[in-house]
């Protein structure tokens, strides 16, 4: 399972995906974090062959998932911008060349990508100034999933970016609270 965990407009949201696919086998992961934009971390792990599998930015701290990474064909690149707008449109760019969005947030002011080639995927975004109920069970409804929820600050603007993956399994749970998920005064088991 994946899980990534975002926060905005007072609530918590909670992604967690059923992984079934070969791109998520054991592969070591490293966390680490870092008061600034950690771009020279970025930089290191792509010297020494790795791969950035998750961006996020909580609580003035930007924390960065690395992996090793044995599929030596894999190309990634980061986008910083400033505003939405920029963004967007260096979304439409990464997916007219056929890349996808490997991790997308906001944080510290700004819009980030991680983008890589990979060819089974389709992804678009939808924008919305609430919270976006209502295109998420639309797009389970359909069959795809969400790859990324995140709230931009500066423009307060919810922005999903949603996958169709053919022949994945798109089970996923999404779970948005005004509390901290899995946080509960007594302890469930199964």
């Amino acid at each position: 399972t994946f899980v990534k965990i975002t926060y905005g407009e007072n609530r918590w949201v909670l992604t967690a995906d059923n992984v079934l696919t070969d791109d998520y086998t054991s592969k070591k992961q490293s966390l680490n974090s870092s008061n600034s934009f950690p771009k020279q971390l970025i930089n290191e792990t792509w010297e020494k062959g790795g791969r950035i599998a998750y961006l996020s930015f909580c609580n003035g701290q930007w924390f960065i998932i690395t992996e090793e990474e044995s599929d030596s064909t894999v190309t990634q690149a980061v986008i910083v911008k400033r505003t939405l707008d920029g963004m967007l449109q260096e979304l439409k760019k990464i997916w007219e060349n056929g890349d996808k969005v490997c991790t997308f947030t906001y944080g510290d002011g700004l819009w980030v990508v991680v983008s890589e080639a990979r060819s089974n995927l389709q992804q678009n975004y939808h924008i919305s100034s609430k919270f976006p109920e209502s295109k998420i069970k639309e797009s389970y409804s359909r069959g795809r999933k969400i790859h990324t929820l995140i709230f931009g600050e500066k423009e307060r603007k919810w922005v999903t970016i949603i996958d169709y993956i053919k022949g994945v399994d798109p089970y996923q749970l999404v779970n948005w609270k005004e509390e901290f998920p899995f946080l509960n005064k007594k302890r469930q088991t199964r």
